[in-house]
């Protein structure tokens, strides 16, 4: 299996559900790394 790493120079990260839950704190997680 291939592991795909992610890259705050790639730009931005699309998250669903991100106003509540895993979803918010994905989103919070990957704004502190740079992502838009």
């Amino acid at each position: 299996m291939t592991l795909y790493r992610a890259n705050p120079k790639h730009g931005v990260a699309w998250i669903t559900g991100g106003s509540s839950g895993i979803g918010r704190a994905l989103a919070r997680d990957l704004a502190s790394q740079g992502y838009a």
